[in-house]
């Protein structure tokens, strides 16, 4: 049974009359953004949620590929859930802990892309594993002192289920994993002889070579990728994982392109991890998307935090009470997609711009002569800023909003960061 889930004071922006009131029961309510809550608060957008959802589904059953999302990204059960009810082959964590929420959640396989040296952690993970023989959890691992914690954590859990390993192929200045293939395929040896440890195949993270799909950023990945499916097929005859091997990579910017190259290897299940897809944004990973490339699925940004204008003390600056607390800018300073005044949704003079944040500010800067292409912010206006980088955003928040394209508010999801 799923524990009871009421919206109270603890969750930022939403009014005295949700409180109380389960996810389910808001919609009778007929709460509108932004005169019925307060601001900063943030929203998603349930339709393009959906359209997200189903677009990633689609494509990995026609590129033939699985799909663990990283529910870092948001760490909500509700949107979780979702992503396990559209197909999704499991979840991807990055540690320990989050592999914990995620089996307690609901998922009964789960990922750990990283390595991981948490014995406590991972002590309760083989405990679970040992217990319920439809629960799987993967990790990577890319040296013998990661072999020797799970030896260690399998000696003390006992029982005849094992962790499975992938061994974690690196790229040079970039973050965890193997450099050298020759040694990544001596360190699979070694966990193929390890005791309580099963080699399940071979992984790694391609979103460290580039952060944007230039040209010169599409050949380093693919590049990578090709020396990531070379040791796959060299480590094929070596897994012990019942139902055949895994080779993962796939992060958000190009999961098209591990399709590419990882697909189809005998033997081996290939497995994308994109976590950002499901919000996709308006900043990093939308001036990534081409809407005419239909070789991937069309996303749409589905996050929008709601602003006010608090003061335009000077000429050309105006301050919104939107800030760090509330907002992501570690990739890009949101955009303003509008201005809503006196009701009405309306777009901004393309010269204003988020040019900053204090704890609790949004600093825009204004044009100060000429005709005006749009509305120029002031004082009392409500702004919409579109996000980038989802993953930095959302973990500012207890609880989202789900709305319609109307603006009411039809749910809520919560987080668990």
């Amino acid at each position: 049974m799923r524990p009871r889930y009421a919206l109270d004071w603890q969750h930022k922006g939403f009014p005295a009359t949700a409180h109380g009131q389960e996810p389910s029961e808001l919609a009778a309510l007929g709460l509108r953004v932004p005169d019925d809550v307060s601001t900063p608060f943030a929203v998603l957008r349930t339709s393009a949620l959906q359209r997200n959802l189903e677009a990633m589904a689609a494509w990995c059953r026609e590129r033939r590929v699985d799909h663990a999302p990283h529910v870092k990204t948001t760490m909500s059960p509700e949107l979780m859930r979702m992503q396990l009810e559209a197909g999704a082959w499991g979840t991807t964590a990055a540690t320990a802990w989050q592999a914990r929420v995620q089996i307690e959640l609901g998922s009964r396989r789960v990922m750990i892309a990283n390595e991981c040296l948490d014995e406590p952690g991972l002590r309760w993970l083989a405990e679970r594993v040992r217990d319920d023989d439809g629960l799987e959890v993967l990790l990577f691992v890319d040296s013998r002192h990661g072999i020797e914690v799970l030896e260690r954590v399998a000696a003390a859990v006992g029982g005849t289920r094992a962790l499975g390993a992938l061994v974690d192929l690196g790229v040079h200045g970039g973050r965890a994993g193997i450099r050298d293939p020759e040694q990544a395929v001596q360190l699979a040896e070694q966990v193929a002889a390890a005791k309580g440890v099963q080699l399940a195949g071979v992984g790694g993270y391609e979103g460290v070579i580039a952060g944007d799909r230039t040209a010169d950023g599409l050949t380093a990945v693919r590049t990578y990728l090709q020396r990531l499916r070379d040791l796959a097929l060299r480590l094929a005859p070596l897994v012990q994982r019942p139902g055949g091997g895994v080779v993962t990579a796939g992060g958000s910017l190009f999961y098209d392109l591990v399709a590419d190259e990882l697909g189809g290897l005998d033997g081996m299940r290939t497995v994308i991890r994109p976590g950002c897809y499901l919000v996709h944004d308006h900043g990093v990973y939308a001036r990534n998307t081409d809407d005419a490339d239909h070789t991937r699925p069309q996303l749409r940004a589905a996050m929008e935090v709601w602003a006010r204008v608090l003061s335009t003390p000077e000429p050309g600056l105006a301050l919104a009470d939107a800030g760090r607390r509330d907002i992501s800018s570690d990739a890009g300073m949101p955009a303003l997609l509008a201005v809503v005044r006196d009701g009405r949704r309306e777009a901004p003079d393309p010269g204003v711009a988020v040019t900053g944040f204090n704890d609790q500010h949004t600093f825009l800067s204004l044009p100060t002569d000429g005709p005006t292409a749009g509305l120029v912010p002031q004082v009392g206006d409500a702004l919409v800023l579109g996000i980038s980088h989802p993953c930095t955003t959302i973990d500012k928040w207890r609880a989202i909003a789900l709305v319609d394209d109307d603006g009411t508010i039809t749910g809520a999801v919560h987080t668990v960061f």
